[in-house]
């Protein structure tokens, strides 16, 4: 890429130097430009470099973050579905049961009030 980018920018100060009727055989002046050039190059290929490095971290906190909601947004279905069954316990409560709630996912039980019997819901 830097050798591509020197070649024209060798064929831009020849085009310039012709045009202007400077003679070409001006090598003092055209190695300094080039050098120049040269140096600017490298310069913008490290920018590249560092800017192509920031996507790359960039994309990586994108993917974690991206994770993380779609993590969040199972969680809150599932608290979703726990809340639901849980009014609906509540509306089919006939007073014989109480309803326990375990804090694992998934764990809610029933017991009988007075004979101390627990059976999964």
């Amino acid at each position: 890429m830097a050798g591509f980018c020197l070649l024209i920018g060798v064929f831009l100060v020849t085009f310039d130097y012709g045009h202007t009727g400077n003679d070409i055989r001006d090598t003092g002046s055209t190695k300094q430009q080039i050098l120049k050039l040269s140096k600017m190059m490298a310069k913008l290929e490290s920018v590249v470099e560092e800017i192509q490095n920031d996507n790359r971290k960039l994309k990586g906190v994108i993917s974690e973050l991206s994770n993380r909601l779609e993590n969040e947004i199972r969680l809150r279905g599932q608290l979703e579905e726990r809340v639901r069954r849980c009014e609906i316990c509540l509306n089919e409560d006939d007073g014989n049961d109480v309803i326990m709630h375990q804090t694992s996912l998934n764990t809610t039980t029933t017991r009988k009030r007075f004979s101390g019997i627990r059976t999964p819901n």
